[in-house]
């Protein structure tokens, strides 16, 4: 029945209708396809009758539904697409009326891929209006290229897959061919299994993507099944489309052309162009393993491209399971690859395809690498040899405008080599290139691969009349991607400078190119006299109407049109000072950036013309908030042009500008700032009370602290006197830079030193901003009576924690302080820091300015400190000041007992302290059991070595008075041998 369908065999139509409803449902499938492919009307009446029947399957209603398609009359046909047209959802009626593929997307995103319908008729709908509204056909070839391989979803890319097929379409069986090809499946189905008791059993298969487990075959049964698309279908489905592939060409049929070619214009560069390769495998010959290298050439896993191009080549096979193209070698083990390891071994490596681009860009007149100021030669014609490889290559050369198509719109490079070489190859080559108008040029020099768009170089060439020249020629020369099309346009342009100057039109083009290079010459080259006033008007209200046009635009689009518009108000600026209001309004709205920036430019020309207090703030705030910076700069004009009065009404406004939250903005606006508070202080005071604690507050934009610190310490500086001492604390000690820098400015200006405490200046030399420890250094300098007086807490600055500060701190004390300044309990509170550097310090004060007076005193102070350095400091003035004077020693017995105490360290203290205390326990007894006590204690607690000198000690004692101490002498024993 298939076979009586594809031979078109009407005979067989009347067998066919009584087979429709014996056997299952393949049967009946099979032989509505059949009827459909039939040709003959005769089958039309059961074709309708399973179309209009609701009771029948989905897929069996729409299969005779697209069978009429084929059969009816023109008129029956036109009203059966509206009778499915009219089953549309109202919204997709619309839309179908206004043949907007745009919105056709944007409906059949919102209804297919968000709601998730298990069950719907939508598509397959839609795929019956497409026969006869090429909008709708457009809008589905679109949404198929992304529409999932997954469940709810696939089943409806079937039905219209299979439809495709039965209509010939061969642009949709390409698209969805394409992505069975490059898809992975969703799962791998392991079928239905035979069990022990010859039973049939569906083992589980574990699916990634759903993260469980399933029974492939019973869950693909389901209404509402969870899994589709899997190896097995993918398979299937893509071998089928080569075979289809392959039979159209056996039976010598048309559509074998138009099939690859719609495949051919599938593949992109990026996405799908791979290497030759070859891998490393083993084999069992002769008893023993042999390894081989198997060498697969470029793209190839590009099935359908490599049969296409060169599916005739006798070094090449598919792989059994249909997925990838081989080199075959007859010489290697079970001839199955390579035995060499080299990359010369791979047929593709070792072709020259730098020679064979070069043999290409020779027949077009030019080198690859050519310099952008050549111009290539004109072309001569040299017929190429036809490429043996190519299958069917008699189909081709019937339908040669294949050639022309995928050099136009295919996006790869060896097909544009398969495609050049052929169209060069073929017999009517000459009558073929006289028929190529300028639509094909246009096509050849739009594409961004080289080999098209030289060959539409070449064209334009051989068709280009200096005599005559077209400017469509010229336009489609300086669009083009090629350098050196663009090139060549220009330079005949600037041969024929008054004509193609004289078109508006093809002016507006030129000055609005998306090419910078283009744009230049039309800067350049204008002059006033191919402009008078007349033609400017004319010029720039066609500009006008075509920005208005536009809907979108992208960010390197919005820089071109910018530029497009400075050569516009460069030449035509008295026409463009006559642009209506309402022009200029719907500019401002327009959805395109470069388009509110011109306008705004637009309304400056017209200054002294209009009033400009009547922009409103929103729209001021609209262009100042825009993201493109041409409309911002604008906007800041706009905002000078309105004046200082006027915006002296406005203080929030000009806030929000302060506050933008672009950098440009920000510093755009500071000359403004201080014009407005130089006329009116209160705009500095209200802008100071605003933007200061913006400062200790996190940053709405990049960089915005900084120039709000930069605006505050600059244009305001001198409106900062309502800051109290209180607020310039906080800012110093704010988390952000800017609001340090700021205070410290403050402090300096506007807050005197008798409103800052002493240790408010030590905290600031703890500052981690260098510029603010140098302002308390200052401070010192500046306040050096008040340091003196304050001197008790002016010391805590030597405790800093930065070195610098440190520093400065001792030079400050060693320079300014006379003897006079210190007391000594200042002296001793200095030499009692914790850091060993503020300790030498001290000791060093403590020599310089040491007073006999004092010195118990002294001795007593040192002897508190914990430090080691410090404790053996205070060891030089024990014979002095501690000598004969018990109740003294009792007040140092603390430094006593803990310098004796130290296990291993202050060796050079302990010994000191040592001689010292054996000295004073022999004056009076009195002293003698006060030490001998100490000693006693210390000797139970020390090393080795400290207890025999505290032995020592008190045996000393013991000699001379009868102080009870915790040792006996024992007579040692003389022996008698």
């Amino acid at each position: 029945m298939w076979r009586a369908g594809e031979e078109k065999i009407k005979e067989a139509v009347p067998y066919l209708i009584k087979l429709v409803e014996k056997g299952d449902g393949l049967q009946r499938y099979a032989a509505l396809w059949a009827l459909g492919k039939s040709g003959d009307p005769a089958a039309i009446p059961v074709l309708r009758s399973y179309a209009d029947n609701s009771s029948r399957p989905l897929n069996i209603r729409m299969l005779a539904a697209n069978g009429l398609l084929l059969l009816l009359p023109t008129e029956e046909r036109a009203a059966h697409v509206r009778s499915y047209l009219q089953r549309l959802p109202e919204i997709f009626q619309q839309a179908v009326a206004k043949g907007s593929t745009e919105e056709l997307l944007t409906l059949l995103q919102q209804r297919v891929i968000t709601q998730q319908e298990q069950s719907y008729p939508l598509l397959e709908d839609l795929y019956i209006v497409a026969f006869e509204h090429s909008a709708v056909r457009i809008a589905i070839g679109n949404f198929l290229m992304h529409l999932p391989f997954r469940p709810s979803w696939f089943q409806h890319i079937r039905h219209i897959f299979k439809q495709a097929e039965l209509r010939g379409d061969q642009g949709i069986v390409a698209i969805l061919a394409a992505r069975f090809e490059r898809e992975a499946p969703m799962f791998k189905n392991p079928g239905t299994s035979i069990d022990y008791n010859d039973k049939p059993f569906v083992p589980n298969t574990y699916i990634p993507e759903l993260k469980e487990s399933v029974q492939a075959d019973k869950e693909l049964k389901r209404p509402t099944s969870k899994v589709a698309f899997s190896d097995r279908t993918r398979n299937y489905l893509h071998y089928r489309v080569f075979r289809n592939l392959r039979q159209f060409g056996e039976q010598n049929d048309d559509h074998y052309v138009r099939l690859a070619t719609a495949l051919l214009l599938q593949y992109e560069e990026s996405r799908d162009a791979a290497k030759e390769y070859q891998t490393r495998e083993h084999t069992w010959v002769n008893g023993r393993y042999e390894s081989f290298y198997r060498q697969f050439p470029a793209n190839s896993k590009l099935v359908y491209l490599n049969y296409i191009l060169r599916g005739n080549a006798a070094n090449l096979q598919l792989t059994p399971d249909h997925k990838e193209w081989v080199f075959k070698d007859d010489g290697a083990p079970n001839a199955q690859g390579r035995t060499k390891l080299t990359s010369g071994s791979n047929p593709d490596a070792a072709k020259d395809k730098g020679g064979l681009l070069k043999k290409l860009f020779g027949w077009l007149g030019g080198e690859k690498n050519a310099p952008a100021s050549a111009v290539p030669p004109e072309y001569k014609a040299s017929p190429a040899q036809p490429v043996s490889d190519v299958p069917f290559l008699q189909l081709w050369q019937k339908l040669p405008q294949a050639f022309i198509q995928l050099l136009i719109s295919a996006r790869m490079e060896a097909i544009h080599i398969f495609a050049m070489e052929q169209l060069k190859a073929h017999p009517d080559y000459n009558t073929l290139k006289d028929k190529m108008d300028e639509g094909v040029i246009a096509g050849l020099l739009a594409n961004a691969f080289s080999i098209p768009s030289m060959f539409g170089l070449e064209l334009a060439k051989e068709r280009y009349d200096p005599a005559n020249p077209s400017l469509r020629l010229l336009y489609i020369l300086v669009m083009s991607p090629l350098d050196l099309a663009r090139l060549q346009g220009l330079q005949w342009i600037s041969e024929n400078e008054p004509v193609c100057f004289a078109d508006m039109d093809f002016l507006m083009q030129l000055i609005f190119s998306p090419y910078k290079e283009v744009r230049g010459f039309a800067r350049k080259q204008l002059k006033p006299a191919y402009l008078p006033l007349d033609k400017a008007r004319i010029l720039s209200a066609k500009a006008i109407t075509s920005l208005l046009a536009l809907k979108t635009s992208t960010p390197a689009g919005n820089e071109n049109l910018n530029d497009g518009c400075n050569i516009l108000e460069q030449h035509c600026r008295e026409a463009l000072t006559e642009t209506g209001m309402p022009d200029i309004e719907a500019l401002l709205q327009s959805p395109v950036a470069a388009n509110q920036a011109f306008a705004a430019r637009l309304l400056l020309l017209k200054q002294g013309a209009f009033n400009f207090s009547e922009v409103s703030d929103a729209m001021l705030k609209q262009l100042i908030s825009n993201e493109f910076q041409p409309v911002r700069a604008a906007g800041v004009e706009v905002l000078e042009a309105m004046g200082v009065d006027e915006l002296l009404k406005r203080p929030e406004l000009v806030l929000y500008i302060l506050l933008s939250t672009y950098t440009d903005v920000r510093n755009a606006v500071r000359p403004l700032i201080s014009r407005l508070v130089q006329q009116d202080k209160r705009m500095a005071v209200y802008l100071v009370n605003e933007l200061v604690p913006l400062l200790m507050r996190k940053e709405t934009g990049e960089g915005m602290h900084a120039d709000i610190e930069a605006t505050l310490s600059n244009e305001l500086v001198d409106y900062l006197q309502d800051i109290d001492t209180a607020t310039a604390l906080r800012l110093l000690y704010a988390n952000y830079r800017s609001a340090q820098q700021f205070g410290l400015l403050v402090l300096d200006k506007y807050i005197p030193a008798s409103a800052l405490s002493v240790k408010q200046v030590i905290a600031a030399g703890n500052h981690e901003l260098l510029k603010v420890r140098e302002w308390s250094w200052h401070f010192y300098y500046n306040n050096v009576a008040r340091i003196r007086f304050e001197r008790d807490a002016a010391i805590g600055l030597l405790d800093a924690k930065w070195d610098d500060t440190r520093q400065e701190a001792m030079e400050f004390f060693r320079t300014q302080f006379t003897d006079n300044d210190w007391s000594p309990e200042t002296l001793v509170a200095v030499a009692d820091s914790v850091r060993p550097d503020i300790q030498a310090f001290g000791r060093e004060l403590l020599l310089r300015f040491f007073r006999e007076q004092d010195g118990q005193t002294y001795l007593l102070k040192l002897s508190q400190h914990p430090s080691e350095s410090m404790q053996l400091f205070a060891t030089n003035y024990l014979q002095q000041y501690a000598a004969g004077n018990l109740v003294f020693l009792q007040q140092l017995e603390h430094y006593f007992r803990v310098v004796l105490s130290r296990v291993n360290k202050a060796r050079a203290a302990k010994e000191r302290i040592f001689v010292f205390l054996e000295k004073e326990a022999m004056k009076s007894e009195e002293a003698a059991a006060y030490i001998g006590h100490i000693i006693a204690h210390i000797s139970a607690t020390v090393a080795i070595g400290d207890k025999a000198r505290c032995i020592a000690i008190m045996r000393s004692i013991q000699e001379r008075y009868a102080v009870e101490l915790p040792i006996e002498i024992v007579p040692t024993a003389i022996r008698v041998s």
